[in-house]
């Protein structure tokens, strides 16, 4: 029940800016609050989708059904019929009858919508292979770098990942150079690292680096998708669509769409 008022209070805007960003990394580390999420989400947006399409639609083909079905016992009643035996008659209140009829289809059709949109799905493993290329790290290299650095960027380039987390950790684990955390996090999706790779990004994300959120966003989506975590995927790939400028943003409203 806590985690629903939660969520309700997130959905809702009702989050103040430092609770709202608490309540996202929850959900970039919880899978299972994620989707918690995504369901609740799901569910505001079926009502107000059917309240606005499918229940007009079919309140019309209703009522036009109760129209025809009037129209033809007046015309009955003004050719005259005879009479008929009070157990043969037809039970009374069919407007009544009608309404069931509506609320059971609809009722039908709204559980049909939930199943099929928002049951999860196994995800097609080749979009991951689609939208993965490695960070240029290796590209970045600037004069008078340490020799250490200048080998982690040689092991890097030469697609030694293992090499460049061992030596991270041996000699860069305080680093708070962006640039350096991308590359681990990109090393460990390589090894399948994919839940250390997401703290790495999230680590960029909690710098306030906004010159390299975008990667960061972009790299986490693709690890939460090898988790098989869309709703966390999805809530970073709309960080980045709805971001005033990113090298990512065409790329994530295109992956949004898929998923």
């Amino acid at each position: 029940m806590e985690n629903l008022s939660h969520i309700d209070a997130y959905l809702l805007g009702n989050l103040n800016e430092a609770e709202k960003i608490a309540f996202e990394k929850n959900m970039a580390a919880d899978p299972n609050l994620a989707k918690e999420v995504d369901i609740q989400r799901s569910l505001i947006d079926g009502v107000k989708s059917f309240g606005q399409t499918e229940l007009k639609t079919r309140f019309q083909t209703a009522q036009n059904t109760y129209k025809a079905k009037s129209s033809k016992t007046e015309q009955s009643e003004e050719k005259g019929t005879p009479d008929i035996p009070l157990s043969a008659k037809p039970a009374p209140n069919k407007r009544r009858k009608l309404i069931y009829l509506l609320v059971g289809a609809v009722a039908a059709a709204f559980a049909y919508f939930i199943i099929a949109n928002y049951t999860d799905q196994p995800l097609d493993r080749s979009i991951y292979a689609d939208n993965f290329e490695d960070y240029n790290w290796s590209g970045q290299q600037r004069s008078g770098e340490e020799t250490a650095l200048v080998n982690l960027k040689a092991f890097y380039k030469e697609k030694d990942y293992a090499t460049v987390l061992a030596e991270i950790q041996a000699n860069f684990s305080d680093s708070k150079d962006p640039s350096l955390i991308i590359a681990k996090g990109v090393s460990q999706m390589h090894l399948n690292q994919h839940d250390s790779a997401i703290k790495s990004f999230q680590e960029i994300i909690d710098m306030g680096r906004v010159d390299f959120e975008d990667h960061a966003y972009w790299y986490m989506a693709l690890s939460q998708l090898k988790l098989d975590n869309k709703p966390a995927a999805k809530l970073a790939l709309e960080k980045i669509v709805n971001s005033k400028r990113s090298a990512y943003k065409e790329q994530a409203a295109d992956l949004l769409k898929k998923l």
